[in-house]
């Protein structure tokens, strides 16, 4: 019975951190700017929430 119980726990917490994963899209991007190249990195999750990281 215990061990039942037990499963049936983990099994509605995997899927509970399985379907709040975020999903992400991530991107390379080069550009210029005054005559300096850079090189950026986009990650993307919806169209609220991204960041980029230029170097």
């Amino acid at each position: 019975m215990k061990k039942q119980l037990f499963r049936r726990i983990g099994i509605v917490l995997f899927l509970f951190v399985f379907f709040n994963v975020k999903g992400q899209s991530l991107y390379e991007i080069v550009f210029e700017a005054s005559n300096i190249t850079y090189k950026a990195f986009l990650v993307y999750f919806n169209e609220q929430d991204a960041y980029m990281r230029i170097g």
